[in-house]
């Protein structure tokens, strides 16, 4: 376990270094052995213990903030701290070596999540530098992973401008492969959002988009749904107006079906908010 440890912190600094670089050192024969890693870290859940990432928290718009659950407090910290011994180092051994801490973290500081969260930033770079053929390949994998998420869940079916339904029953917790495909395809969304780049996003990936985001928005974990309502904002501004007025089409009769489930009606009504509010002319 304390190797495993350390090699996924390896990877996670390994994603850091290339992150940091230059976009003319991510050359293609680079990219062709990191990606497919980058890449099963963010949807293979076995790759890093079912690990969540914290990156998609810090992606959220603090507008929307009300709506998400108070976060639980970390019940592996605290039982180290009341049993010291257990951790198997003392105290004094800890505070002079730095990766023993992070080794040993919580659920939020584990080495699995930091290699997720350094994934899912080098995924978002990735994307908004690379052609509209790769990044469909990138999207595809994210949808499939996305769609086997949603089978293992068993979803009902229901309406929505991505044909998404929402879930049988609310969980108390959102499997952890949507809340890493999530943040995986908003970092992507804010990066292209905040530096163009040389080749602009094209309406014919919006079905590409529309597989990630339709098990998104039904999701009953609230932060799942506010990164992908968020996303859905930001392809109004990247795609244009045809992609808004198709969404928002769809997404008002949704709301108006009683049939409709609450999870697929209240992630469409937060994307179509923040959709409209993300077109409105800035005042003078």
């Amino acid at each position: 376990e304390p190797f495993r440890a350390a090699y996924m912190l390896f990877r996670a600094r390994l994603y850091e270094v290339l992150l940091a670089l230059p976009s003319s050192a991510l050359t293609a024969k680079v990219l062709n052995v990191v990606m497919p890693l980058v890449v099963a870290d963010i949807v293979e859940p076995a790759n890093t213990h079912g690990a969540i990432c914290t990156a998609l928290a810090s992606m959220l718009a603090p507008a929307d903030a009300v709506l998400a659950p108070a976060t639980a407090p970390d019940a592996p910290v605290a039982s180290l701290l009341c049993e010291p011994l257990r951790g198997a180092t003392c105290a004094e051994a800890e505070g002079s070596c730095e990766w023993l801490v992070e080794l040993r973290g919580g659920s939020h500081a584990t080495s699995e999540g930091a290699c997720l969260d350094a994934a899912v930033g080098l995924f978002g770079a990735v994307f908004r530098l690379q052609t509209s053929d790769v990044r469909q390949q990138l999207l595809g994998h994210l949808g499939n992973a996305a769609a086997r998420v949603t089978k293992e869940s068993k979803p009902s079916t229901g309406g929505g401008f991505f044909g998404g339904g929402g879930s049988d029953a609310a969980k108390d917790e959102a499997p952890s492969g949507l809340v890493n495909i999530c943040a995986a395809l908003l970092g992507s969304l804010q990066r292209l959002a905040t530096k163009p780049s040389r080749s602009a996003l094209r309406p014919e990936l919006t079905p590409a988009f529309a597989a990630v985001l339709a098990p998104c928005l039904a999701e009953p974990d609230v932060s799942v749904r506010r990164g992908a309502a968020q996303a859905v904002g930001l392809l109004g501004q990247l795609l244009g107006a045809a992609y808004a007025d198709a969404f928002s089409t769809a997404a008002a009769k949704l709301l108006t079906d009683t049939k409709a489930k609450e999870e697929a009606r209240a992630g469409h009504a937060l994307a179509l908010g923040l959709l409209l509010s993300s077109s409105a002319p800035a005042a003078a």
